[in-house]
């Protein structure tokens, strides 16, 4: 490798790894996953989509182990909206269907305006 390739290989690198970074650090936030979950942490906004809703997929947050399975869940002042009809069905023992909590000092959302 000549000493102008490997000059420009390592600014190239080093872009690429923090745009994965922020890439990976932005879903963390807002997840939404059609017809399975809407997770909105950190201040968050997320629109959910219309339709139905199976949740399976456990709270990224840790409560009391095992964390819940929930369907649109706010938390750290994270919001969720969703402005057409959605229908959300749980079917796992102590799984949740909506479910907001204030752990950081602003409030968490979920408004269903249009369902």
């Amino acid at each position: 490798m000549t000493g102008a390739r490997r000059g420009r290989l390592v600014p190239t690198t080093a872009i690429a790894l923090l745009a994965l970074g922020a890439a990976s650090g932005a879903r963390a936030e807002c997840e939404v996953v059609a017809g399975d979950h809407v997770f909105a942490l950190l201040g968050s906004a997320c629109i959910a989509p219309s339709g139905a809703y199976a949740p399976t997929t456990p709270i990224p947050v840790p409560p009391s182990p095992p964390p819940p399975i929930v369907g649109f869940f706010a938390n750290d002042g994270g919001s969720i909206t969703a402005g057409a009809p959605i229908a959300i069905t749980t079917s796992d023992v102590g799984s949740i269907g909506v479910y907001a909590t204030g752990a950081s000092d602003s409030a968490s959302t979920i408004a269903l305006t249009g369902a």
